[in-house]
């Protein structure tokens, strides 16, 4: 099988001695690279766009010069007679190719599309309306969206060939396309998959070794050696990279036309350096691009350690007086809490909509009064208390001179006044104390900022998929497992601080730290702050992590 493997690799690689192709392909990287280097700070709109026409132009092209090179079974190309015939070509089936290129990319879409996917989501601005109604209805809306996108998948697998099939045989859609079948399907599934584990798993054994091997040389040598140890690292991936996703699409490509045997030639008249230009500039834009991902002005900042629903590792029950007491001992810079409000308009400091996790009770807050809560045993990592009101919560705190993020919960059964019952209650209290609200239900941050300009409000993003601008707030709350640098730093580009909830592990803390937040919502504060205690030389291997997980 190795063997087999083997031969397959050593076959296309002996594609990319056709000059037009590897051309075309250095050229494409060089414009994704200078993408990301534009990205990565403000201004050059026009460049951008520019740049972005030119790829959305170039991938038609290169696809169709791929498809040629391999599927024409010619014993020779010149580059004039290649490039020629692959813009005819694209220029005869330039809708359906424009069609399926975008299909592509959609499909993509989760998978990083060597990271423009989160540059793009981090600068699409939304209404408000529509991205609070994804908050308030995730629940509903994200299987849905995982369903339309099965059925585009399943789409777009079934006619997988249909291209290639068109820019071979240089026919129309109608010609080429096939009847639905759940055969076909399945078939062409199996053909990408098995190129893409063959590839992308060795691929990514060896990144994770190299950011392995990084973590190791953070830990043993200077802070300037490790830095330049791990631009060489990130150069490599890089490079690693592009020759792995060059090599993958000509493998699919080679499969969807049932192993064409090939044998392309360069005839020797056409050999000439531009190949190498193009190399070399790539080759320097690459050495650019992790240089400035590595720069730690750029990556750590000053940060602020909060303690999620103001417990530590568990030592106590969430959301209770007796946690917030030994957690204020660790003197983390906040602690989050939650809050609903009660049948008789009060407000009780409690994560869920119901008892039932705590107290083995299923009925919601708003069953029920303040009094009638506060009688209530909960219970949680093997200690027992009872729910306590807000006030009582929010005296503790100015006792202990423990700064809150105060989560407002808000459910359809609310009262209409509950913004503003909340903030003629607390709202100057907070202010006094320097304290923070923030809410997933974004009518709460604005109808909250909107009656008290000096409180300061944030929104928490459920799903990262917009522009933090479309939804003006005093700060963010991010969900971690979207989040990547590009929506921190559309934040930071509003001069507003970026928070990330909830990391809880080491990997995780020093990721999300990397990756420049203002701030990390915790169950493990005093892990948190060993972590930032350490110095920043060390954390080099997690720039390196987090650009390959942008990538993918």
């Amino acid at each position: 099988m190795v063997k087999r493997w083997l031969t397959r690799f050593k076959a296309v690689k002996s594609l990319f001695k056709v000059q037009t192709l590897t051309q075309g392909w250095l050229i494409m990287m060089a414009i994704i690279v200078t993408l990301h280097l534009l990205l990565l700070g403000r201004g050059h709109l026009w460049i951008k766009l520019f740049l972005s026409g030119l790829f959305l132009i170039g991938l038609p092209l290169i696809f169709t010069i791929f498809v040629l090179v391999i599927g024409q079974r010619r014993a020779e190309w010149s580059s004039e007679e290649l490039t020629l015939t692959a813009l005819k070509r694209v220029l005869h089936h330039a809708i359906p190719l424009v069609l399926f290129e975008g299909l592509t990319l959609l499909v993509g879409m989760p998978l990083g599309n060597y990271g423009l996917t989160s540059a793009f989501l981090a600068r699409l601005k939304l209404p408000s309306q529509w991205i609070n109604v994804v908050g308030m209805h995730r629940q509903l809306i994200v299987p849905l969206v995982i369903f339309i996108y099965l059925l585009i998948l399943g789409f777009w697998l079934q006619y997988l060939q249909v291209p290639v099939q068109m820019i071979v045989k240089d026919q129309t859609w109608r010609q080429t396309r096939q009847k639905w079948s759940w055969w076909r399907l399945s078939v062409n599934l199996r053909t990408l998959i098995k190129p893409v584990i063959g590839m992308v798993i060795p691929m990514a054994l060896v990144s994770e070794l190299i950011v392995g091997l990084n973590w190791w040389l953070d830990q043993v040598v200077r802070p300037g050696s490790a830095m330049l140890l791990g631009w060489i690292s990130l150069v490599g991936l890089e490079i690693c990279l592009l020759t792995m996703t060059g090599i993958l699409l000509a493998m699919i490509i080679w499969r969807l036309l049932d192993r064409p045997v090939t044998a392309q030639l360069v005839r020797p008249n056409d050999v000439h350096p531009i190949p190498w230009f193009a190399g070399m500039l790539v080759l320097i834009l690459m050495g650019l691009l992790a240089w400035d991902s590595l720069q730690p002005v750029q990556n750590f900042r000053p940060s602020l350690t909060i303690s999620h629903r103001g417990v530590n590792k568990g030592n106590g029950v969430q959301n209770t007086i007796p946690a917030l007491v030994k957690t204020a001992k660790l003197k983390p810079d906040r602690v989050e809490l939650d809050v609903h409000e009660t049948k008789d308009g009060q407000f009780v400091v409690l994560h869920d909509e119901t008892l039932k996790h705590l107290a083995g009770k299923n009925v919601t807050p708003h069953q029920l009064t303040l009094r009638e809560l506060q009688q209530i045993t909960v219970r949680e990592n093997g200690t027992q208390t009872h729910l306590t009101g807000f006030s009582a919560y929010l005296r503790v705190a100015e006792h202990l001179h423990q700064r809150l993020i105060v989560e407002i919960k808000s459910t359809p059964e609310d009262s209409s006044n509950l913004v503003k019952h909340f903030d003629e209650r607390y709202g100057a209290r907070l202010v006094k104390d320097h304290s923070w609200v923030h809410a997933i239900n974004y009518d709460v941050v604005t109808q909250l900022k909107k009656r008290d300009s000096q409180l300061k409000v944030g929104y928490i993003t459920t799903l990262n998929f917009f522009s933090p601008d479309s939804v003006p707030a005093d700060f963010y709350s991010f969900q971690r497992n979207t989040v990547g640098k590009q929506f921190v730093m559309a934040a930071h580009n509003q001069h507003v601080p970026a928070y990330i909830w909830t990391p809880d592990s080491r990997f995780d803390m020093i990721r999300m730290f990397a990756i420049g937040t203002d701030g990390q919502i915790t169950n493990r504060v005093r892990r948190l702050q060993n972590v930032l205690n350490e110095p920043r030389s060390k954390f080099t291997w997690a720039i390196l992590q987090n650009f390959l997980f942008s990538l993918l």
